[in-house]
């Protein structure tokens, strides 16, 4: 069993932190939006938010994991 690197630690939990930002995120603004016709806006900034925080998180996590 290889040990694992620090890097990859820390790219595991990149990945982890974007899923976690597309849960709460993205997730939570679709339900604001199915459930409520109001802050309708405050909903798709939340989206917007989710989907670059998670694709950012991914990005950081693709540069520390690569070999």
């Amino acid at each position: 069993m290889a040990k694992e690197t620090f890097k990859d630690v820390l790219g595991k939990y990149f990945i982890d932190l974007s899923k976690l930002a597309f849960a709460a995120l993205v997730l939570g603004g679709l339900i604001v939006i199915f459930q409520n016709d109001e802050s309708v806006d405050g909903a798709f900034y939340m989206l917007l938010v989710g989907v670059v925080a998670s694709v950012l998180f991914v990005y950081v996590a693709k540069l520390l994991i690569k070999k």
